[in-house]
């Protein structure tokens, strides 16, 4: 049986991938993406990169800066780690 923190780090590359996913979809650089949310170009980068897990302002932040309701952004991520599962 996987550890919970097992799950928690799988959930969260799931998250930074579709993040990425996202912003490159909508054309928009690591820069544009931290303007348009409130953060930093680093701070985007760091939660793309899992070098940062993200709060709830930060998650509000970011999907409303990707025109996706935070929900939207989580059920992706979710489905992406029952991808992976089968």
């Amino acid at each position: 049986m996987p550890r919970q923190e097992d799950h928690i780090l799988e959930f969260a590359r799931a998250l930074a991938a579709v993040i990425r996913r996202r912003r490159e979809k909508l054309g928009l650089s690591l820069t544009q993406l931290g303007i348009q949310s409130g953060l930093s170009q680093q701070s985007v980068s760091y939660l793309e990169r899992l070098k940062r897990l993200p709060n709830i302002e930060t998650l509000i932040k970011v999907s409303g800066a990707l025109k996706m309701k935070v929900s939207a952004l989580l059920a992706q991520a979710e489905k992406e780690v029952g991808k992976k599962a089968k």
